[in-house]
């Protein structure tokens, strides 16, 4: 008996998934036990998703077993994984928008029979419960077309809690969240594991994960590097590597040397949104005459973001200034004629 308390709720062994030539995830092994929170972190495109996918049997596994509670549920359809205990909360949401918040908890809720559509008053009050146990208890009567991008990821919330499952995967739950955002959304995450669920979730805010998870196991194109504490994994090497190039040196800007001087070009407190998700938040940063200044940071940081409103293509609060001349309105075409141009990522070519 002993030995069956003890066994790890989810018990994942040389998971392997291949899209044709490509393998996007090898030989990947771990568990995950009741009560912890378990992360996945990598550099974009190192299979984490992908990972999280076989497990849920969104994508079917090319070998491999994913252990459930004693029973291999590797290579079953995803609905028949989710009645045996698992939740899933999907990066993107895709709520019944003609329906209230309510009335989608309660859909989540329904039971799988035909028989039982109808929901009666024991499930209406299981879903007002839901609605407040994850922050929409006043908004649970609206539509979620009008509601902000946070209580959008709440929705996504509380349908994956909805059947009380054992095991919830959470996919990207801080990407579009202010700062002030992931710390409530930890702190439901946290709770879910204080009720004794397993958790695992994926992120590319490392920052946000290390200071949430029991431990992480960091990847890369597919395998593992290491797994443990998110303190130590962090200051793997390899994992160092992988994710910045090498070890993480700073050295003070010389910012005496730009006493008296204009920067040639000056961003401050730059905001963006995308919809209703915040790309940038508060961004300042300033460059002078003679100086290199590199932006760094993981996949989804806003750098991109950072650039192409530099350049005028997205609408912005804050202030950007050239040479003394603020940037907005001017378009595109007129700020690369001036001298600021941009080397985009990608073989583009615009027409403006």
């Amino acid at each position: 008996m002993d030995m069956i308390a003890n066994r790890p709720v989810l018990d994942v062994r040389g998971l392997t998934k291949r899209f044709g030539g490509l393998t996007a995830v090898k030989n990947l092994g771990f568990e995950v036990n009741a009560g912890e929170i378990f992360g996945l972190i990598g550099p974009n495109g190192s299979g984490k998703s992908t990972a999280m996918k076989s497990v849920m049997g969104i994508e079917r596994p090319t070998s491999g077993e994913v252990i459930f509670e004693g029973e291999n549920v590797a290579g079953l359809p995803a609905h028949k994984i989710a009645r045996k205990g698992f939740g899933m909360v999907f990066q993107h949401s895709r709520p019944l928008n003609r329906q209230t918040v309510l009335e989608n908890i309660m859909v989540a809720l329904l039971p799988d029979s035909l028989f039982m559509l109808f929901p009666d008053k024991a499930l209406v009050e299981r879903a007002k419960w839901i609605a407040d146990r994850v922050g929409l208890g006043s908004v649970m009567n609206r539509r979620p077309p009008t509601l902000p991008f946070a209580d959008l990821r709440r929705l996504e919330l509380a349908k994956a809690i909805a059947r009380d499952p054992k095991v919830v995967l959470v996919d990207e739950p801080f990407a579009g969240l202010t700062r002030a955002e992931v710390d409530v959304f930890s702190d439901l995450i946290r709770s879910f594991r204080d009720e004794g669920r397993a958790v695992m979730l994926v992120d590319h805010n490392v920052k946000s994960v290390a200071a949430l998870v029991d431990r992480v196991l960091a990847m890369y194109l597919g395998e593992e590097i290491v797994t443990g504490k998110a303190d130590d994994v962090m200051k793997n090497e390899t994992v160092r590597r992988v994710y910045l190039g090498g070890a993480i040196e700073t050295h003070a800007r010389p910012e005496t040397s730009f006493k008296d001087k204009v920067p040639l070009l000056q961003v401050e407190n730059v905001s963006v949104f995308y919809g209703k998700a915040q790309a940038l938040e508060n961004v300042s940063i300033h460059v002078h005459e003679g100086e290199f200044v590199s932006v760094v940071g993981l996949n989804g940081a806003g750098k991109t973001t950072l650039f192409n409103t530099i350049s005028g293509f997205l609408p912005y609060s804050g202030e950007i200034v050239r040479g003394g001349d603020r940037l907005r309105g001017t378009s595109p075409a007129k700020i690369a004629r001036s001298g600021l141009v941009q080397c985009p990522e990608s073989r583009e070519l615009s027409a403006r």
